[in-house]
Order: C-alpha cells, then sequence, then structure tokens
C-alpha cells in the first residue's frame, strides 16, 4: 500500500497560532537552547511535553529565564528614569542645588513622545 501525506494545514494560521503560546513563535519553539521545528501547533505540544517536562534541567532554564526577566525590569527602570529626566529637561524642568528638579507641566511628558519630529536637521 503506497505511503499517503497527510496535509496538516488548517484554518488556523501562523498569527493564530503564535499568540496561544509565547514558547511556540513562527513554528518554533522558543525554550531558551531550544529552537527546535515544529510544523503545527499539535506537534508543538507533543514536542513540549516529550523534552520539556518538569525535571532539573528545565527547572534550571526556568530559573535562569527569572533572572534574565529580573535583570532587565532593573534595567527598564533605569531607562525610564532617564527618559523622565530627559522629558523634565526638555519641558523646562530646572534642576535645584541638591540635584531635584521641578517641571513646568507633569501633562507634557508623553506629548514629546507621540508627536512626530517637527525639526530637521541642516548641514
Amino acid at each position: 500500500m503506497p505511503a499517503t501525506t497527510i496535509n496538516r494545514s488548517s484554518t488556523i494560521t501562523n498569527q493564530q497560532q503564535d499568540s496561544t503560546n509565547p514558547l511556540f513563535q513562527r513554528n518554533y519553539c522558543r525554550w531558551p537552547s531550544c529552537d527546535t521545528l515544529c510544523s503545527t501547533l499539535i506537534d508543538f505540544n507533543r514536542h513540549l511535553n516529550d523534552e520539556h517536562s518538569l525535571d532539573d534541567r528545565s527547572v534550571a532554564q526556568a530559573r535562569v529565564q527569572q533572572h534574565v526577566v529580573q535583570q532587565l525590569e532593573a534595567l527598564l527602570t533605569r531607562e525610564r528614569e532617564i527618559l523622565q529626566a530627559m522629558m523634565r529637561h526638555l519641558h523646562g524642568g530646572s534642576t535645584n542645588t541638591n540635584g531635584a528638579t521641578s517641571s513646568n507641566s507633569n501633562t507634557t511628558s508623553t506629548h514629546i513622545i507621540t508627536q512626530p519630529a517637527t525639526r530637521t536637521l541642516t548641514t
């Protein structure tokens, strides 16, 4: 009997599949250090259960990922503080002798981000 090929494509698009699990993006497993190609969401779920079960290795990888996220959150906090200081400066905030700043308006900080650039540099 000849071999038959089963077409596993369905009405679920890649975008819909991607949104169901952050570990499954563009038909790849995004578990740290994995990147296994999985043709469908069903294959991905099978792979996830087979290769990334609750064992010492997977727990260690999850702890490393938790540490990465904590470091990124700390970096984001620092970068947000820098952005706020830039906004205060650009909106006429004055720096006191003790380093504290006061701003003329609290509502204009998002204005500069959402508005397109209107100034051009000429050489």
